[in-house]
C-alpha cells in the first residue's frame, strides 16, 4: 500500500508537466515568412463598406495613434510616419517585447519593425518587414541608446534556418523571440481588422439612428 502511494505521489508531478507541455505548432515550419532572404509579415483584407479616403484616415490613426504612440516612451523612441502618397503609410515602431516578469526581475527586449500600409479599391495590404532586437542593453536613461547589449536581425535569429532544430523543432535560444514577435504581428493585423469592424458598426449606428429621427410636420410654413 505504501509504495502504491508513493507511485502516485511520484506520478503527480509527471502529470502536472505533461499538461503544461506547450504546443509550438503555430511556431513551427512555415511561421515566419521569407521573401527574397527577408522577414516578412503580411496581411490582406478589403473593407467595402469605406471610401479609400476613410480607410486611410483610420488606418493612419492606428498607425500613428496606436502603434507608434504605445511604442516606447521617452528619448529612446525613433519613430517616423511617412507618406510616400495618398494611399500608403510607412512608420518605423520600437516597442517592449517582455519575454518574463516577476518581482524585481524583467526579461525584455527592444523590438523593432517597420508597418508599411497600401490601400487600392476598398483593399487593405498590410505587411511588416525589417524585424530586429536589442537585448540585454544595460538601460539608462540618461543613454537612451543603452549600452552594451545584443541586436539580433530577424533574418539570423527567427527564420527557420536559425530557430528551427534538425527534428524541426524551436531551437532553445531564439524560441522565445520566435513565438513572441508571431504572436505580437498577428495581434497587430488582428487589431486594425477589429479597428475597421467597430468604425464600419458606428458607422452603421449612426445611418440607422438618422433615418429613425422623426420628421418635422411644419404647419404654417410650405417649403
Amino acid at each position: 500500500m505504501k509504495n502504491l502511494i508513493l507511485i502516485l505521489l511520484l506520478a503527480i508531478p509527471m502529470c502536472v508537466c505533461a499538461s503544461k507541455k506547450r504546443d509550438d505548432t503555430p511556431y513551427l515550419k512555415g511561421a515566419v515568412p521569407m521573401e527574397n532572404g527577408i522577414v516578412v509579415f503580411r496581411k490582406n483584407f478589403r473593407i467595402p463598406a469605406q471610401s479609400d479616403k476613410q480607410i486611410r484616415d483610420n488606418m493612419l490613426y492606428y498607425v500613428k495613434d496606436v502603434l507608434v504612440a504605445n511604442g516606447m516612451e521617452g528619448p529612446v523612441t525613433r519613430m517616423l510616419i511617412g507618406l510616400n502618397n495618398e494611399d500608403t503609410i510607412c512608420a518605423r515602431v520600437e516597442e517592449w517585447m517582455v519575454f518574463e516578469k516577476k518581482f524585481l526581475y524583467v526579461d525584455k527586449t527592444r523590438f523593432r519593425y517597420q508597418v508599411n500600409v497600401t490601400i487600392d479599391n476598398h483593399n487593405v495590404n498590410m505587411w511588416i518587414t525589417q524585424i530586429s532586437y536589442y537585448y540585454r542593453e544595460n538601460w539608462d536613461e540618461m543613454k537612451p541608446t543603452g549600452e552594451g547589449g545584443e541586436i539580433y536581425r530577424a533574418e539570423e535569429w527567427i527564420d527557420d534556418a536559425h530557430c528551427l532544430n534538425k527534428k524541426g523543432k524551436l531551437a532553445w535560444g531564439s524560441a522565445r523571440f520566435r513565438r513572441k514577435t508571431v504572436d505580437r504581428v498577428k495581434a497587430i493585423f488582428e487589431n486594425a481588422m477589429d479597428m475597421f469592424e467597430q468604425k464600419v458598426q458606428e458607422q452603421k449606428d449612426k445611418e440607422e439612428a438618422k433615418k429613425q429621427e422623426p420628421v418635422k410636420k411644419r404647419k404654417f410654413v410650405e417649403e
